[in-house]
């Protein structure tokens, strides 16, 4: 069942024309980027850039607005026997494959054919879990909020938050209390937002000192580079799996 009714929400999402302008739009965009860049690894830093912006807020946007348009399909679906399990992971599956065609076509393809592999994997690789964790943030607050307004305006709110706010109060903690051993605590706070993970992950595999920033390099120095490349990517799949489950519990107890 899931498979069958993946199939038809991935070939309704495909059908969807502004989503492939996008990625053509992007794909232009990947391409000058590249070869406008003297060398690869400042490339890497400028997809990375555009990576950190642009596929938090379109998983969640295409997520959130999918999943309420397809809200009433879904309700009509489970009068058949059919699981509610099934219908979110359906939904969430066929999401994370769309989401990972556009990115493939809009920016993996295009990076891969000007600069080649290299630096690239480990600006790439760590996007497509970027698509995993927004997109199950986004099924979770979309399946927590009935409204569509609600939901879609707490989804952007998620995604300001992550990208422009956590990290200023990141530096507020830090610079308030400096006099003490926060060291735990940072790892913590860190841990707590995707797109510090992300940016971490790959800032230590470009060995970028100068753009490392003080979370990068605090992992660095804490843990050595090999260790805090795993750990990134272990939390990362921790921030696909927690909201993605909490997803299927809610929905499970949902009343329609």
């Amino acid at each position: 069942m899931i498979y069958n009714l993946s199939k038809y929400l991935v070939s309704d999402l495909m059908r969807n024309k502004a989503l492939w302008l996008n990625g053509l739009i992007l794909f232009i965009f990947s391409y000058l980027i590249n070869d406008l860049s003297s060398d690869s690894s400042k490339a890497a830093v400028s997809i990375l850039n555009m990576n950190l912006m642009i596929l938090p807020l379109f998983s969640i946007l295409i997520s959130a607005i999918y999943y309420y348009s397809s809200k009433e399909s879904m309700e009509f679906i489970l009068t058949n026997p059919v699981s509610r399990f099934s219908v979110v992971v359906s939904i969430y599956l066929s999401l994370i494959i769309v989401l990972s065609l556009y990115y493939s076509v809009g920016i993996v393809i295009p990076t891969i054919i000007m600069n080649g592999t290299g630096y690239m994997v480990h600006v790439l690789v760590p996007g497509y879990l970027i698509i995993l964790i927004f997109s199950s943030v986004s099924v979770l607050s979309s399946v927590i909020f009935n409204d569509k307004v609600k939901g879609i305006a707490f989804a952007i709110f998620l995604w300001l938050f992550f990208a422009f706010v956590y990290d200023s109060l990141l530096a507020l903690v830090i610079f308030y209390f400096s006099d003490f051993n926060l060291e735990k605590i940072l790892i913590v706070l860190i841990s707590l937002n995707p797109i510090d993970l992300y940016r971490i992950n790959t800032l230590l595999f470009l060995d970028t000192s100068a753009m490392m920033g003080f979370t990068s390099a605090f992992m660095k120095n804490l843990f050595g580079t090999t260790l805090s490349i795993i750990s990134t990517y272990v939390l990362m799949g921790v921030w696909v799996i927690i909201p993605f489950i909490v997803s299927l519990r809610l929905y499970a107890r949902k009343s329609f």
